[in-house]
């Protein structure tokens, strides 16, 4: 714990070091019983949102989640071991979402073969969340740095454990796949949505570029790559199992 501390303010820099007083929010008194401190959990996770949401992972230091949340930097670590640990929590909870979201979409294909639909839907979603695309996309270069072990099995236990959703709901609308076939298809999606989400949101220099005559055509729209990526994939799948 000592060690994800100290990488965390050595990585925010020499001004986030130093303690400071919350200002802005309410302020807390001090958790005793566990409804508050869930109180306090998820006053922190709200203020990570609000700070990811308008000024990106940059802006979403530890200092300035404890600002927004109304309570010391200190009073975090009861909570949380790293600025990193806040965000794979979010992660998760996005995560839950989209896929809560996807098995609803993909209900009315059960047993429908048709895999432009399901590829459309999975993009569409996918999409919908700009948020957990972010998150995704710095996972393993970010967010898995300066936290425990004991930190990241929790995260990929409950990661993998809701892949189980979305598998049963690509296999319930294309009868030709199995649960393996789509838990490496699964893998695969996450790794284009990982790189192409980057690549489609350019710094604004680049984007601006986009759109001279030269560089025309080098834009990607993040949905429809997606979408012809899953479609290209599962086509390819369902192929290899033959009639």
């Amino acid at each position: 714990m000592t060690r994800c501390r100290k990488g965390a303010e050595a990585e925010e820099g020499p001004s986030e070091a130093s303690e400071e007083k919350p200002r802005g929010r309410r302020r807390w008194s001090r958790a005793r019983r566990p409804e508050e401190k869930e109180a306090r959990r998820a006053a922190i996770l709200t203020a990570a949102v609000e700070l990811l949401d308008g000024d990106g992972l940059v802006g979403a230091t530890l200092s300035a989640i404890a600002r927004r949340a109304g309570i010391s930097k200190a009073n975090t670590y009861r909570y949380f071991e790293s600025r990193e640990a806040i965000m794979l929590a979010i992660a998760l909870a996005d995560a839950e979402d989209w896929t809560a979201d996807l098995a609803r979409r993909l209900e009315p294909l059960v047993g429908s073969g048709d895999v432009e639909a399901v590829a459309r839907e999975l993009a569409a979603c996918t999409s919908a969340r700009p948020r957990l695309c972010r998150l995704i996309t710095v996972l393993s270069s970010v967010l898995e740095h300066n936290v425990s072990a004991e930190v990241i099995a929790d995260f990929k236990r409950r990661f993998n454990a809701l892949m189980d959703g979305p598998i049963e709901a690509i296999d319930a609308a294309l009868p030709g796949l199995d649960a393996e076939q789509t838990r490496g298809f699964m893998t695969f999606f996450y790794i284009f949505v990982a790189g192409c989400w980057p690549i489609a949101h350019p710094p604004e220099a680049v984007a601006e570029l986009h759109t001279r005559p030269e560089f025309e055509g080098m834009g990607v729209d993040f949905e429809a790559a997606v979408q012809a990526h899953a479609q290209t994939l599962l086509t390819g799948l369902l192929a290899k199992v033959g009639p």
